[in-house]
């Protein structure tokens, strides 16, 4: 049923493409005037006037077309990439989502998780290793609707530092009642072909510029 919906939302779709009128070109527009001219009556051509004012209106046209094709992809290499200023995050600390950590200076592992009501239950914050073996966890609680910081300092129960990365997950709660981010050392920044947004490089991966949710902590 889902396949025959697709494909009857994808014929729908492709009829109202198909009925839908082309925007006249150029070349509409020269072809028109070719046709004008030849289908005049001899014995009244079209005055001269009328026919610089068409070319004036034609060149007008073309150069508008030209000047908004320019502003877009002006628009794009400034606005969607951004590299400029997220070149100047480089050393600094970000914060965005992701269920990976890795310890900071200290050792120590950091972020946020985000709810959007007030949490009852009484979740657990786990850390695993590559394998999946759980090497730390804590009690979450009751939490506040928003944004809550969770901490580990990187020690095991046994005294032993562990020194990452790991990854992140939530026992005794939905996954869609909440969000994990965090905090990471941005290591340099790439421009993607595209036009896409500049691409911060960190000690727990790629991020797009846009989704970093706080600069420095």
């Amino acid at each position: 049923m889902i396949g025959a919906a697709n494909s009857a939302t994808t014929a729908t779709a492709s009829s109202a493409t198909a009925a839908k009128p082309a925007a006249l070109g150029q070349a509409d527009f020269l072809r028109l005037m070719t046709a004008q001219m030849s289908a005049q009556d001899p014995f009244a051509p079209m005055d001269n006037s009328q026919f610089l004012a068409q070319l004036a209106q034609f060149s007008q046209v073309a150069g508008i077309s030209e000047m908004n094709a320019s502003l877009s992809q002006i628009a794009a290499s400034l606005g969607g990439n951004r590299l400029g200023d997220a070149s100047s995050w480089i050393g600094q600390e970000v914060l965005f989502a992701t269920d990976i950590a890795a310890p900071d200076s200290q050792g120590a592992f950091s972020g946020e998780i985000a709810i959007g009501e007030k949490l009852d239950a009484n979740a657990t914050l786990n850390f695993s290793d590559a394998d999946g073996v759980i090497v730390h966890s804590q009690q979450i609680g009751s939490l506040a609707a928003g944004r809550s910081q969770w901490v580990w300092d990187g020690k095991r129960g046994d005294g032993s530092v562990y020194s990452g990365p790991v990854r992140l997950s939530v026992a005794g709660v939905r996954a869609d009642q909440f969000q994990l981010s965090s905090w990471a050392h941005v290591r340099g920044v790439r421009s993607p072909a595209g036009g896409q947004s500049a691409q911060i490089i960190t000690d727990i991966g790629v991020a797009a510029s846009d989704n970093v949710i706080q600069l420095g902590r």
